[in-house]
């Protein structure tokens, strides 16, 4: 256990002059969190073990309802958005690996867990299925403020299909839509998915 005197916690007795958020002002005087730059933060000791307790709560429950979890890349190759017709979003960091192959920093992961079940899963005996990460987002957010959700927060991306898909992405959920038939197959019906976000 760490004794106290050796443990870093750079508390403030004021808050800084440029946090105009109350969550803000209270984990900087509280040396959760430091800020790097513009929507840029780091997690201290304190701050990152609070992350680890909410990261087990989410497991705890997500595990409890028979949640399978994955670990997505944030780096991903820049075709799976532009199947969904999302690769052109402002937000969207945009990039080249040094052959020239377009990427991406994924700001969600829809894309990525839907190219997995639309390959691996076979059959209706494989339904349903409960897929759940805990992963950093990027944005290139326009105005990037006091935000810690938008920032590095570990977010969750979760599918869940019995044929028709689910996502819920962070703390609100969203619903996927998608065309339900019998004579669909599961690859198609992954790839006919459009996502709505709040």
């Amino acid at each position: 256990m760490t004794r106290l005197s050796e443990y870093l916690l750079p508390t403030l007795k004021d808050p800084p002059a440029d946090a105009e958020a109350v969550s803000h002002q209270l984990m900087v005087r509280a040396g959760l969190i430091r800020q790097v730059g513009a929507g840029m933060w780091s997690y201290l000791p304190a701050g990152l073990r609070v992350i680890r307790k909410i990261e087990a709560i989410i497991r705890e429950e997500m595990n409890g309802i028979g949640g399978l979890e994955v670990l997505l890349p944030v780096l991903q190759p820049a075709e799976l958005w532009k199947r969904t017709g999302r690769y052109e979003i402002d937000e969207l960091f945009k990039l080249q690996d040094r052959r020239g192959a377009e990427m991406v920093l994924a700001m969600t992961h829809e894309e990525n867990l839907t190219f997995h079940v639309a390959n691996e899963v076979r059959s209706y005996r494989d339904l349903p299925l409960l897929l759940y990460q805990l992963q950093t987002k990027e944005r290139d957010e326009p105005r990037p403020r006091a935000r810690m959700r938008r920032s590095s927060w570990p977010r969750t991306t979760t599918g869940r299909t019995s044929g028709c898909w689910n996502i819920t992405s962070g703390p609100w959920p969203t619903t996927g839509n998608c065309r339900s038939s019998s004579t669909t197959s599961l690859r198609e019906r992954a790839r006919m998915s459009r996502w709505t976000r709040s």
